[in-house]
């Protein structure tokens, strides 16, 4: 019979400081590092980087070029062992995606963009 270990997991909820993501992944860096050190996944909600209200500041380059500055900052820091998921808005040519980042090792590996978006003005 084969044995299947845990896979030790955290889901993660900064205070968020909307439209400051400096202040955010600094929150979310001192959570990671307070995770117990078998902790194999972390995982931050959905445009935890900037904050999810952000209206029409998802609209401007300062914030989004910000973010990914902070979201590169994120992954040089996270632990080695540890592989983080946090979300992020994500311009891709002249489009916006709510995003997911994967992030390993130092790198981010990927994002997977939200497919169904809420019909309710939220983003």
């Amino acid at each position: 019979m084969k044995r299947f270990d845990y896979y030790k997991a955290a889901v993660c909820t900064p205070p968020v400081s909307i439209g400051d993501p400096k202040t955010n992944v600094d929150e979310m860096l001192r959570i990671l590092q307070s995770l117990d050190p078998d902790t194999q996944l972390a995982v931050f909600p959905e445009l935890a980087v900037t904050g999810y209200t952000c209206a029409d500041l998802f609209y401007e380059e300062l914030l989004l070029q910000e973010a990914m500055t902070q979201l590169i900052r994120l992954a040089d820091n996270a632990p080695e062992n540890m592989a983080v998921i946090a979300g992020i808005p994500l311009k891709a040519g002249t489009r916006l995606f709510n995003a997911a980042a994967f992030l390993f090792g130092g790198e981010i590996l990927g994002f997977y963009a939200k497919h169904h978006l809420p019909g309710y003005n939220e983003y």
